[in-house]
């Protein structure tokens, strides 16, 4: 009896591997540019099982093949043209992607319980708004050209990452990165900024707000002498560190062995437990 059930469990652990290896879908490197029809949207979702394979990542690291390395991009423009979607993705892939729009969120993800290798994997897309963004996975989304919205809030879970190097002009700015994905905001004008690290991830950050706050928790960075904010509070915990500039008020805390460096004159309260620090910096 004991000698039938081992023999049933090894039969499902393998007919359950061999489930998850059928669902694993390459490319077949035949890339293809598709136009997918959408409806407006002002949010955008990004997820699924995406996968470069290490020979390609490798390939593509050394081709300079513009927009070809080893994670999924989305490129967003603010336009007055009704929304638009291109797809450039590996030809045998495109029927495993779900593309679709519900309550103006654009949600772009994998067909559940598949995995795709692609060849290239680029979305280039536009809207008159957009006002949320929810980066989920590996995905690199990227805002050409400036953006004004009256509020836009981001989200990174995973390794994924956000870019914008021209201005984003909004009334409330929020960001949030969990895991290891990355921030890279240039040029921000706003008038509340809310800036959160929960894990290893990074914020780098410019242009001015009028009141900030922002959090590390675990070993993340927020680098931002290059964003002037009004009245800043900043809290660190962990190992976390942050550099920053202030012109009016600065609240700061650290508990743990984090550091918070600051430049600016502002008015100062600060308090820190543990071996971390704030200072002015240099």
């Amino acid at each position: 009896m004991c000698n039938k059930k081992i023999i049933w469990v090894v039969v499902l652990v393998m007919a359950s591997l061999s489930s998850w290896a059928s669902a694993n879908i390459k490319g077949n490197g035949s890339v293809v540019t598709r136009e997918i029809k959408v409806s407006d949207f002002s949010s955008i979702r990004l997820g699924g099982n995406v996968s470069f394979s290490l020979g390609e990542s490798i390939k593509k690291l050394f081709s300079g093949e513009k927009n070809s390395g080893s994670t999924p991009v989305f490129i967003y423009s603010q336009t007055d043209a009704p929304a638009a979607l291109k797809v450039t993705l590996d030809e045998n892939l495109i029927e495993y992607l779900e593309i679709k729009v519900e309550n103006r969120q654009l949600i772009v993800q994998t067909k559940k319980n598949i995995q795709v290798n692609p060849t290239r994997f680029e979305l280039r897309g536009h809207s008159p708004s957009l006002q949320e963004v929810k980066v989920g996975g590996s995905y690199d989304f990227r805002i050409e050209g400036r953006l004004d919205s009256d509020k836009l809030l981001l989200s990174v879970s995973g390794s994924g990452s956000v870019r914008a190097s021209e201005n984003i002009k909004t009334s409330v700015f929020s960001a949030k990165v969990s895991g290891s994905g990355n921030l890279y905001l240039k040029n921000i004008s706003t008038n509340q900024l809310e800036t959160k690290i929960s894990g290893s991830g990074n914020a780098n950050l410019g242009g001015i707000a009028n009141v900030g706050d922002f959090a590390v928790s675990g070993s993340g960075n927020i680098n931002a002498f290059e964003c002037r904010v009004g009245d800043l509070s900043c809290a660190v915990s962990g190992s976390g560190d942050m550099k920053v500039l202030a012109s009016n008020k600065l609240k700061a805390s650290v508990s743990g062995s984090g550091d918070i460096q600051y430049k600016g004159a502002p008015d100062v309260d600060f308090h820190t437990s543990g071996s971390g620090s704030i200072r002015k910096a240099n």
